[in-house]
């Protein structure tokens, strides 16, 4: 699952979109997989859903780091942009 989307309002500069990359296995014994890498901000969150309850339960929770990840001036010039705005991850659990 990929994303890209930038804000159209966002018109005073050039910035970048929300992004995320994120694989997922999901075993008919319940296991889920998921790894992947999104851009941290703004937060995201992941759900699963049995398919006998009535209700999603999250799986990974993320807050925002700052507004600045969207910058296209600081992806090109700060040399910590990898570390403080890439976040990586992998979410494993059973249903």
């Amino acid at each position: 699952m990929q994303e890209d989307v930038t804000n159209p309002l966002c018109i005073s500069g050039p910035t970048l979109g929300i992004t995320f990359d994120y694989n997922f296995t999901i075993e008919r014994s319940g296991f889920y997989s998921i790894n992947g890498v999104s851009l941290a901000v703004p937060n995201h969150e992941l759900y699963v859903i049995d398919s006998d309850l009535p209700t999603w339960r999250p799986i990974m929770r993320r807050t925002l780091n700052s507004f600045n990840c969207l910058s296209l001036a600081n992806k090109l010039l700060d040399p910590n942009y990898q570390t403080a705005c890439l976040d990586n991850g992998t979410y494993v659990g059973t249903r």
